[in-house]
């Protein structure tokens, strides 16, 4: 149909677990022939011991957003170190740290400025598309988990 995104499809019309279906039938076919699968259905149908439930989705989340070869120097140029949880000890490793680094440490999801940001906002609309939780409203609300540690614990 000329379409290349899952944006595209979406306001073209198309459900979002059609476009999973219509991805995971392009190069695979069940033995019981089955042609509608859930996204949960369909990852736990072609899970391996090398592909795992959580790299297929990932690997998903990839198709569905968009990602191309191209993105992936953008994708893996690491342009801040996000903090998604940390002790005390932790705390005070990037205290410590932070002086020497030359990328900045980010601990809320909108002080992020950058390209990555904008794949990380699309995965989460595809992820709420197929799962139904919001993980963006997860993001823009809390802070890092942060664990305190008993005295006497290391």
């Amino acid at each position: 149909c000329g379409h290349s995104s899952y944006e595209d499809l979406i306001e073209q019309g198309f459900l979002s677990e059609a476009v999973v279906n219509f991805v995971a039938l392009l190069g695979w076919s069940p033995e019981d022939n089955q042609e509608i699968f859930s996204l949960d259905e369909l990852i736990k149908n072609t899970k391996t011991r090398r592909y795992t439930y959580n790299r297929l989705m990932r690997m998903m989340i990839h198709v569905l957003v968009g990602v191309k070869k191209t993105d992936k120097e953008i994708i893996e140029h690491n342009e801040y170190i996000r903090v998604l949880g940390l002790s005390n000890e932790g705390q005070k490793y990037i205290n410590l740290i932070k002086k020497d680094l030359t990328l900045p440490i980010v601990s809320k999801f909108t002080s992020i400025n950058s390209l990555i940001k904008d794949y990380e906002i699309k995965a989460a609309e595809c992820y709420k598309l197929l799962t139904g939780i919001d993980v963006m409203k997860f993001e823009y609300q809390n802070k890092p988990l942060f664990k305190e540690q008993k005295k006497g614990n290391n």
